[in-house]
């Protein structure tokens, strides 16, 4: 049974720890500049790079929730239709929902460990939530390495309720500015440092069981 409550304790560390990661990679402008580099999206954009700038910037303070909405205007310019703002929307919700999820899992995951007042229990906690990384990161990487594709299909339409994430990479500066291989890099880069984390913290958490033991 206690193992049970471990393992419980662990995967709220877990979605905790996702979603922290998730949060640093989405809001750092510079990874956006570096992965634009990477992929053209200068040439591919028609608003020249300081307009690819500014709209990424723009993005990021919008899914932080530093703007109400994202009718970004770049000299004179709509940057986004209205179909890639309704599906912003969308985005915008679900990271909402992730903030509060990231305070619901630390705050009850610190509650469970206060009151249980053993060390044991936060060491056997690490260790799940090691366990549980391995398994769900170690999914998602080999998912995005094999068929992104596929997956980032599967991705959408479980979250998304309707269609307005299929835009046009002719038309769509939403789509030219962040294009699959972005997606796919911030996968990669999300689940190898969930992992990096999380398994540091399984092999600090391993030391301290056997020292407890002892």
């Amino acid at each position: 049974m206690k193992h049970l409550k471990y393992i419980f304790i662990g995967l709220l560390l877990f979605v905790f720890i996702l979603i922290s990661v998730v949060e640093v990679y989405t809001f750092n402008h510079d990874y956006y500049l570096s992965e634009f580099e990477k992929y053209d999206v200068y040439e591919d954009v028609d608003l020249g790079r300081e307009g690819v700038d500014y709209a990424s910037g723009e993005i990021i303070s919008y899914l932080k929730n530093d703007r109400n909405d994202l009718n970004v205007i770049y000299e004179g310019i709509d940057v986004f239709n209205q179909r890639e703002i309704s599906h912003m929307v969308d985005v915008k919700r679900i990271f909402t929902v992730l903030k509060y999820a990231k305070i619901f899992s630390v705050l009850l995951g610190i509650l469970m460990i206060v009151l249980d007042k053993s060390v044991k229990t936060v060491v056997w906690s690490l260790i799940y939530t090691g366990m549980h990384s391995l398994i769900m990161m170690g999914t998602v990487i080999v998912l995005a390495i094999n068929d992104f594709t596929s997956a980032f299909i599967k991705f959408h339409e479980m979250f998304f309720s309707n269609e307005l994430w299929l835009l046009n990479p002719v038309t769509d500066r939403l789509i030219q500015m962040l294009p699959e291989g972005f997606f796919l890099d911030m996968a990669l880069s999300i689940g190898i440092t969930h992992l990096s984390i999380t398994l540091t913290l399984a092999i600090i958490a391993v030391y301290n069981l056997k020292k407890i033991k002892a």
